[in-house]
């Protein structure tokens, strides 16, 4: 009787509905990408598991920091478009400005010099040669996030988590025969080839979807809308340029100044940390398109009740999940490789600063609902600016590579949660609720 009591309360919240369902089938999809993981750092010695996951990790730092920013309003753009043809346009618009971008950020990572690229990254030429490939096919690997996003957009939680729990599926198979067949090369090669299947699937999924739906449709023309590239789409791109080119720079200092085996490390607590974000993840998810439909209505009460009851229940789950990954941190690293026990300290923190982390996402999600872009791209600057100075002072005091980099990723997003929890309250006081 409870658990029906459960269920029923369940199907009657929108937002619940939409999170158990994500969370049912995706949940599934990231289960089989930590797994795989867990097989390359078990059978790949250390140097190469590093080797793949510089790679990998370069792949992610892109595609989940220009995901985040651009596919949040790639959400937010399909949740309005429902209704409104103009943010149809917008849609159009940014789906345009992502892939000529990309087209541009990877023919200068194929003519780039490739001694210059060595120099930035260190390494053997086997990287240098992946990472050009990588820019080669950047364009196509960039449609994958903006794709998931928009169905999510159109409240279509089950559909992507069908689709992309497939697509893990032949990660998890492609992941292994790579392997099997050329170490970290065969690795790296199907990890490329499982990007380019994920977006031409993607293009078939939205395609055969839309047929039903007819929510993407042919429009007059896109200059009506021409404000919000400069207004929105700019400043969410250059916050991109900042972070990601960041994060993957900080990576291959450790690379260049440590080894690959430490980058390996990196990857191991960062897919650990990925496998807990799951859940807050996929829940912000589902909640975008449902308070980017209240702000649009101006349901502001409504909007802003909703943030204060995620916040609080944020806090109460994540206080008992630290406890429990703390006490059995160990037994974790230790399941990926008994060498990984030795970054026990850095794990740590790194859970610290998941928090941090979590929260100045869901309060960056009220600016990008508000379309406060622009206040954005500037807190983006200053946190990123505190996590280069944070980041090399702690090297130069002699602090260990890994600890350094989550100390100053602690510094970035705690700078980035003040900032966009002032401007949420600000809102809140100027709209009287």
């Amino acid at each position: 009787m409870y658990l029906l009591s459960i269920a029923n309360r369940v199907r009657a919240s929108e937002l619940l509905k939409g999170f158990a369902t994500t969370t049912f089938w995706s949940a599934l999809s990231k289960l089989l990408i930590v797994l795989t993981t867990l097989y390359c750092s078990n059978v790949l010695t250390q140097d190469e598991f590093g080797e793949f996951s510089f790679i990998r990790n370069t792949l992610s730092t892109v595609l989940l920091i220009c995901a985040t920013n651009f596919s949040g309003l790639a959400v937010k753009f399909a949740a309005e478009a429902m209704l409104s043809k103009e943010s149809l346009k917008k849609l159009y618009i940014l789906f345009l400005f992502t892939v000529g971008i990309s087209l541009l950020i990877g023919a200068s990572i194929l003519i780039s010099p490739t001694n210059a690229i060595r120099s930035v990254v260190g390494g053997s030429g086997n990287v240098t040669y992946f990472i050009k490939l990588t820019g080669l096919f950047l364009p196509v690997f960039m449609l994958q996030p903006l794709l998931s996003a928009m169905l999510r957009g159109f409240k279509q939680f089950r559909l992507v988590g069908e689709y992309e729990l497939l697509l893990s599926a032949f990660y998890f198979v492609v992941i292994i025969a790579g392997t099997y067949w050329g170490r970290s090369n065969g690795a790296i090669y199907a990890l490329l080839i499982y990007y380019l299947f994920f977006s031409v699937i993607g293009l078939l999924v939205v395609s055969k979807y839309n047929k039903s739906v007819h929510y993407l449709v042919k429009v007059e023309e896109l200059t009506s809308q021409k404000a919000c590239l400069k207004k929105i789409i700019i400043p969410v791109f250059l916050m991109s340029f900042v972070e990601a080119p960041l994060l993957w720079f900080a990576q291959a200092e450790i690379a260049k100044r440590g080894s690959y085996a430490l980058v390996g490390g990196l990857s191991v607590i960062l897919t650990i940390r990925y496998a807990i974000q799951v859940l807050p993840t996929y829940f912000y998810q589902a909640f975008t398109p449902i308070v980017t439909l209240l702000n649009m209505k101006g349901e502001y009460r409504e909007y802003f009740n909703k943030f204060k009851k995620v916040s609080i229940a944020l806090a109460l789950v994540f206080v008992v999940l630290f406890v429990v990954l703390v006490l059995t941190g160990k037994f974790i690293l230790g399941i990926f490789n008994e060498v990984y026990i030795s970054y026990y300290q850095s794990y740590v923190i790194s859970l610290f600063v998941l928090l941090f982390s979590l929260y100045s996402v869901l309060f960056k999600l009220h600016m990008m609902i508000r379309e406060y872009q622009t206040v954005m791209f500037y807190m983006t600057i200053l946190s990123s600016f505190f996590f280069l100075i944070s980041f090399y002072a702690f090297l130069y005091f002699s602090f260990d590579m890994l600890n350094s980099f989550f100390y100053a990723q602690g510094l970035q997003y705690f700078i980035q949660l003040i900032v966009s929890v002032f401007v949420c309250n600000l809102d809140k006081k100027w709209n009287s609720v």
